[in-house]
């Protein structure tokens, strides 16, 4: 056989075996939208190593992309903030000592800590604790007694009491939880049922932890034969009147579910009057004010400071909680000396990534955690976030957020193929009609960032799941 003949032979071969692998990925997509006809699908998959794309389908379709946009926040956070950036705390005094009395206010300087007494990091020191480290230096400064107010300094933040879309079904959940810039315990609370054995029987609330002064429910959560619960929390922040409504297992002991907190500031407080109490020191007036301008009178008592940056991204990213994103968005202008909140925070995020090549223009970002259905934004504007992200010098703490395949977080259980398992790393989303995967894949001697998103599909989350998996590994491996 000639040389011309087995070159001609090896270009045919070549050809055939891409049209092939471009067959299938196509069937892959028409056998999707065949079978979810009612669905919109974006697919966006960049060569990284190339700097080119690799494959994509309605790449550019704003969609909504649930949490896949805690990976957009978490990025611009490690960037603007750094990864060393910690949260600051501040306890100060006003007025003057007089005998063992403080004449004046004991003031909290409100920093927007996500994770004071939070139950994800687990090196973080306690709310009880720095409650107790706050009174021991006030007895160490001789205040044994304060005569004013309780005062919370909101100076560094613009007023609001959560983004203005979320849903009413949310709100009163846990992962629903009031993004005040000052937090305590995820801003959660544990409500605990007795069980009732007989299904339809409605299990009374017999405990709440920690204890909120105010808080009622309007109970209507029933007894099912079931094994896990399907009860729900409706209430809005500041609404201490609150409806609980679903249902629990049956049984005859107790069953416990979460639920978000309808004022942190006040637990706070609460929780913080106890403890100095505990320790010897009178309070005289249990008032509440707030503050919003910076004042220069105040003397300094404590300091609390968060762990790293980098240690909140990764929980943020890992367990997906929405509250540390959403005041993570609120922190991006601290660095600018400017006023935090959330549409500062959008504003900054925005003007960062164009600085990087990338518009978000046609984005409508609404919060940072993707809990509002509000929000839109392209696959490809996503991916390409990732393929920056590898680009800079904060990969590393960024790689180490993102859930691994076969391994942790949301997809332990997925993509378990030799290809993908521990290859592929990404953030999931899921709210109602929602799923959406956002990361990279290390494949040989290339890197590919991607993003999918389904919106609007009428299957249950499990079997949509699982299409999604099948479609990328077809796509990807």
């Amino acid at each position: 056989m000639s040389r011309s003949l087995i070159f001609i032979l090896a270009i045919s071969l070549l050809l055939s075996a891409s049209e092939n692998a471009v067959t299938k990925q196509q069937k892959a997509l028409q056998d999707f939208a065949k079978k979810h006809p009612e669905a919109t699908l974006g697919l966006f998959i960049y060569n990284s190593s190339k700097g080119e794309t690799a494959f994509e389908h309605n790449g550019e379709k704003n969609l909504s992309p649930a949490s896949s946009l805690k990976a957009l926040t978490t990025a611009t956070a490690l960037e603007i903030l750094g990864p060393d950036y910690q949260f600051n705390t501040y306890i100060r005094t006003t007025g003057k000592l007089i005998n063992k009395t403080l004449e004046g206010n004991l003031v909290i300087e409100v920093g927007g800590d996500p994770t004071f007494g939070s139950g994800y990091l687990e090196d973080a020191t306690s709310a009880k604790a720095h409650f107790e480290q706050i009174g021991k230096n006030l007895l160490n400064a001789n205040i044994h007694k304060i005569n004013g107010q309780i005062e919370l300094n909101f100076a560094k933040f613009n007023p609001e009491i959560c983004p203005p879309d979320w849903n009413w079904e949310d709100m009163g959940n846990y992962y629903g939880a009031h993004p005040d810039p000052l937090s305590i315990g995820d801003n959660q609370i544990l409500v605990t049922f007795s069980q009732k054995n007989s299904v339809g029987e409605i299990c009374p609330v017999i405990e709440v932890m920690p204890s909120v002064q105010g808080l009622k429910f309007n109970n209507q959560v029933v007894a099912e034969d079931r094994r896990s619960d399907n009860a729900y929390i409706f209430g809005a922040p500041g609404q201490y009147n609150r409806t609980i409504m679903g249902a629990i297992p049956k049984g005859v002991g107790t069953f416990t579910i979460k639920g978000s907190m309808p004022q942190p500031r006040q637990v706070f407080v609460q929780l913080l009057i106890e403890t100095l109490t505990e320790q010897g020191i009178e309070l005289t007036n249990h008032e509440i004010i707030e503050s919003w301008d910076k004042k220069e009178d105040f003397d300094l008592v404590y300091a609390i400071k968060s762990e790293p940056l980098f240690k909140i991204v990764e929980q943020t990213n890992i367990e997906s909680i929405n509250l540390f994103a959403e005041l993570l968005l609120q922190q991006l202008p601290m660095v600018n000396y400017q006023k935090c909140g959330r549409i500062e925070g959008i504003k900054l995020l925005e003007n960062y990534w164009l600085d990087r090549g990338l518009d978000l223009s046609s984005a409508n970002l609404r919060d940072g955690s993707g809990l509002s259905r509000s929000n839109s934004i392209s696959t490809k504007q996503l991916a390409l976030v990732i393929h920056k992200m590898k680009q800079g010098k904060n990969w590393g703490h960024y790689k180490n957020s993102l859930p691994v395949a076969g391994k942790s977080g949301s997809i332990a259980g997925m993509w378990n193929t030799e290809n993908l398992k521990g290859n592929l790393q990404a953030k999931s989303g899921y709210i109602n009609a929602v799923r959406s995967y956002t990361g990279f894949l290390s494949k040989g001697k290339q890197d590919f960032t991607f993003s999918i998103i389904v919106n609007n599909y009428s299957c249950g989350a499990t079997e949509m799941r699982k299409d999604i998996e099948a479609l990328l590994a077809t796509i990807l491996d």
